[in-house]
């Protein structure tokens, strides 16, 4: 006896691949726009703290009694400008954004490490901050992250610094001057002409500058 299966026939139909193809397209669509989003975001968000960081490096250039002072002005002018600015304290507030205040100083090293001159004429006198950007590693749904951070690192991370230089201090104009007037008094010829003076008559005087 010999046994026959019935043969089944399946309807094909491809009335679905639209509907997931849209999706997919959706999908795409919105996480394109959200990672433009971010990215326009994170580049006005480095371009104010541009803005703060020379802030700071030009209140550490000002003249004052002694470099301690000069850092100190700046160190204000920074943590006044990253509370005080609507725009970068919400986005602190909210975690888009991590500053790290790096302070003013001679970062000379960080330079010269990245390949600039390490001529002494060339200064890097100036202020510093880390900024990272949590904002730009959002997932995109049925894909990757949007941007993946170094390997090394939890987020995307840029260093920002502003360099203008320092101007001297009342103390550094002081200790050249009184430098200026030791060594003239070992100079025989002004030794012949004036006698042998005492450091006690000599006071030096100040003109706004060394």
């Amino acid at each position: 006896m010999k046994a026959t299966a019935d043969k089944v026939n399946f309807k094909k139909s491809e009335s679905g691949q639209m509907t997931l193809g849209f999706l997919f397209a959706t999908v795409l669509l919105i996480g394109t726009a959200m990672l433009i989003s971010a990215l326009t975001m994170a580049f006005t968000f480095t371009e104010v703290i541009q803005y703060i960081s020379f802030s700071g490096s030009r209140a550490y250039l000002s003249a004052d009694v002694d470099v301690q002072t000069q850092q100190q002005a700046a160190q204000a002018q920074v943590l006044n400008l990253l509370k005080k600015l609507p725009f970068i304290s919400g986005a602190r507030e909210n975690g888009w954004i991590l500053v790290q205040p790096q302070g003013a100083n001679d970062y000379k090293n960080y330079a010269t490490a990245r390949g600039a001159n390490p001529d002494p004429r060339n200064q890097f006198l100036g202020y510093q901050l880390i900024v990272a950007l949590p904002l730009l590693t959002f997932k995109i749904p049925l894909l990757s992250a949007a941007v993946t951070p170094p390997a090394d690192e939890e987020n995307v991370t840029v260093t920002i610094s502003s360099f203008l230089g320092r101007e001297p201090t009342q103390q550094e104009c002081e200790a050249f001057n009184n430098g200026a007037y030791q060594a003239l008094l070992q100079k025989p010829a002004y030794q012949q002409a004036t006698g042998r003076v005492s450091a006690e008559s000599y006071e030096a005087v100040n003109d706004n500058g060394c």
